[in-house]
């Protein structure tokens, strides 16, 4: 009894993911090439800022890295 559920479970899953394809390919405000170009162009934006971002927070990093290392050799020297 067990295996046909799951068979039944299994077959509901495969059959709703190719409706759910079907139904975004039907419903798709853009043509395929205009969504491409823009998933291009969006995760390029997003490699920039993932980009500055990292350097900011390296930077950062370095500055509080330096004050602490000021602090310790502050509180070691007295």
């Amino acid at each position: 009894m067990a295996d046909r559920e799951l068979g039944y479970l299994c077959l509901g899953v495969v059959l709703g993911t190719a409706l759910g394809a079907a139904a975004a390919l039907l419903t798709a405000p853009h043509s395929g090439r205009y969504t491409r170009r823009l998933l291009r162009r969006t995760g390029e934006q997003l490699q920039d800022q993932a980009l500055e971002l990292g350097e900011e927070l390296a930077e950062r990093g370095r500055g509080l890295a330096a004050e602490a290392e000021r602090k310790i050799r502050r509180a070691t020297a007295s």
